[in-house]
């Protein structure tokens, strides 16, 4: 995720905010925050698999025998 500050004063900013390529800045607030949860949550999901898929292959493999 990338943002940076366009224009600003005292009472007044305009922020882009680009989420894995794509601009942000278009969208209402509730819009962004809910691609960038669903960026994390994708990404938090990624992780989690490739700390998990071995030990579900290994748990699979060892019960395979089993019936």
């Amino acid at each position: 995720m990338e943002a940076r500050v366009l224009e600003a004063d005292s009472n007044y900013y305009l922020i882009q905010v680009k989420c894995d390529k794509r601009d942000l800045s278009c969208l209402h607030p509730h819009e962004v925050i809910r691609e960038v949860r669903k960026s994390l949550s994708e990404k938090i999901a990624g992780l989690l698999f490739e700390k998990i898929e071995p030990k579900i292959l290994e748990i699979m493999e060892n019960n395979s025998g089993v019936k």
